[in-house]
């Protein structure tokens, strides 16, 4: 059991200072993460929320669906953001070789600046794994927002250079798997870390450094399961431009404003 997740009272005054609806996507986040789309109840959701209004689902986003859609939206718009940044600092350095290596850090790179932006309540891609969207860059899932696209450029390079490194069949083959691998194991690690923290096992500083280590970690094992034998290691250590990324974006700007829910209803009922 993880006192993290168990303890609604401290998350709620964690994110007191935010709009009830605002926490109502942190909520479901969290909720979905731990118990799936079905097993997110209502009445667990205002808890965490911090209302005790029966009403507000259907008050801010109409219903528990939209509710979901526009907390992807309000997490995607971030790694959208780090993608477009990454891309540019991958295209300038001189030292980004293997490329397909570099391209795949980046992806990862871009949960690992999610999971540190969101500590301690790290659910992000426990919500993904719950919602099956384990490839949301390419589904055109957020194609409406200006913000959509880099993050679908970058997957779609990183496809290219896997097809042309192994083969169209093969790498056709192997991405899905190796897409799956990814967001499990973040989940997993997700998990792992909100422990930690609920243990006092580890510091947030710590935690930090843990979570680098593990997005290039887990960049090398996709790569050699991809890869196989034509694998080629990392010739420098990559960290530095994951640091590099997280400097230029800054703080994180969630996508939440006026005109959100209705964008999202809309995206709903066109994929539905």
């Amino acid at each position: 059991m993880i006192k993290i997740d168990q303890d609604a009272e401290a998350f709620v005054a964690h994110y007191r200072d935010l709009p009830i609806a605002e926490r109502m996507l942190l909520s479901i986040e969290k909720q979905v993460a731990r118990f799936g789309k079905e097993g997110a109840r209502i009445a667990g959701i205002l808890e965490n929320a911090g209302t005790r209004n029966g009403a507000a689902v259907q008050h801010y986003y109409g219903d528990k669906d939209t509710l979901i859609h526009t907390a992807f939206l309000y997490r995607y718009k971030v790694f959208n953001d780090w993608s477009e940044h990454y891309l540019a600092l991958l295209d300038d350095s001189k030292n980004a070789e293997p490329l397909a290596n570099h391209l795949l850090l980046g992806i990862n790179g871009a949960w690992g600046y999610c999971c540190k932006q969101t500590l301690p309540y790290c659910y992000h891609a426990g919500f993904i794994q719950k919602m099956g969207l384990d490839n949301p860059g390419i589904s055109g899932i957020a194609d409406e927002f200006s913000w959509s696209g880099p993050m679908r450029t970058l997957i779609e390079r990183a496809i290219a250079e896997f097809s042309q490194a192994i083969g169209q069949s093969l790498a056709e083959r192997r991405m899905p798997l190796g897409v799956l691998q990814l967001v499990s194991a973040w989940a997993a690690k997700e998990r792992e870390i909100r422990a930690e923290l609920s243990g006092k096992k580890a510091s947030t500083e710590d935690v930090v450094a843990e979570i680098d280590r593990f997005t290039i970690e887990m960049t090398e094992a996709l790569c050699a399961n991809l890869f196989r034998e034509k694998y080629r290691p990392f010739k420098k250590d990559p960290l530095a431009l994951l640091n590099k990324t997280a400097k230029r974006c800054g703080a994180p700007v969630w996508h939440y404003e006026p005109g959100s829910v209705e964008e999202s209803a809309a995206a709903l009922a066109r994929l539905r």
